[in-house]
């Protein structure tokens, strides 16, 4: 893909031109299209998810990441404070997506913990 767009990009820009082509938006040569393909990589993935597992916390923890690259790939739209705010705040939910979906996780880990200390104490415990 990196190839097809560079390719792309001299032809546009060929040798027949005789000024140097603009490069105030050289994060469209390969972005828009690599960030095309994770959201459709993304969705396929949460596609799958929902077939697989029926664990909510799994399903939400990949619809946030889908957020978030919608909204990095819509900051390649915009220029000045929006691009800048668009990426922090995709940063920013995806960071809390994370971190909850982990806390969660952990959450879930010590009460399983719990319930298997509690079982075994209950099997092990001999009453006379």
């Amino acid at each position: 893909m990196a190839l097809y767009t560079l390719l792309d990009w001299f032809k546009e820009t060929s040798l027949s031109s005789n000024k140097f082509p603009s490069f105030d938006s050289i994060n469209n040569l390969f972005f828009d299209q690599i960030f095309t393909v994770l959201i459709l990589v993304d969705v396929v993935l949460l596609l799958i998810t929902f077939f697989y597992t029926d664990q909510f916390h799994k399903i939400i923890r990949n619809s946030g990441f889908i957020i978030s690259t919608i909204l990095i790939r819509i900051s390649f739209g915009v220029s000045g404070l929006v691009n800048i705010i668009l990426i922090v705040v995709a940063v920013l939910f995806g960071l809390a997506i994370i971190t909850i979906h982990n806390k969660y996780e952990r959450n879930i880990l010590r009460n399983n913990e719990i319930k298997i200390m509690e079982d075994s104490y209950d099997n092990h415990n001999f009453k006379f």
